[in-house]
């Protein structure tokens, strides 16, 4: 895989278990893709580390990903 691959795609591909398509949010926000992938390393990581953090707890990861969805469509580089 090229290092310009999407970080999502190289997690996709890593291994990573994602919930079913069904807790995912409903409305796929392809314009926020490029401000994801503008991120550093570090805030796309802490992003996708917090989403991974609820391994055991289907509905909490699609709470996660619906508000890490939320803070990227209001531009936040960070979770607080």
């Amino acid at each position: 895989m090229t290092k310009s691959t999407s970080p999502l795609l190289r997690r996709a591909h890593s291994g990573t278990t994602w919930p079913p398509t069904s807790q995912l949010p409903s409305k796929p926000s392809p314009k926020r893709a490029p401000f994801f992938d503008s991120l550093a390393q570090f805030y796309r990581n802490a992003y996708l580390r917090w989403i991974d953090s609820t391994k055991r707890s289907p509905e909490m990861r699609a709470v996660r990903i619906t508000e890490t969805v939320a803070l990227l469509k209001a531009g936040e580089k960070e979770r607080r």
